[in-house]
């Protein structure tokens, strides 16, 4: 099941998708799955990767409230590829 948080109480913002770091995954791993789920550039998905890696965690991106069952597809996908991640209301 797909959990969703409500951050500061605005159900209108829309939703943040966060990447949580972990001791499995490498960050080239992390950055392949990145550019294939959410369609990153190399370099961009990458950045992306070695921000969770060093900060443990990172909201790689935002969809508007009308984007809902995206957001719920990608965290899914994320999730297949034992990637750990959380969709944020915010």
């Amino acid at each position: 099941m797909i959990g969703v948080h409500l951050v500061n109480g605005n159900s209108m913002a829309g939703y943040g998708l966060v990447v949580y770091s972990d001791d499995l995954n490498q960050v080239e791993f992390v950055a392949d799955v990145l550019g294939s789920v959410l369609g990153y550039e190399q370099t961009q998905a990458f950045n992306c990767a070695h921000v969770i890696q060093t900060r443990g965690e990172y909201l790689v991106r935002r969809f508007k409230a009308s984007q809902k069952q995206k957001a719920e597809a990608c965290l899914e996908s994320l999730s297949i590829n034992g990637i750990p991640a959380e969709l944020l209301r915010l």
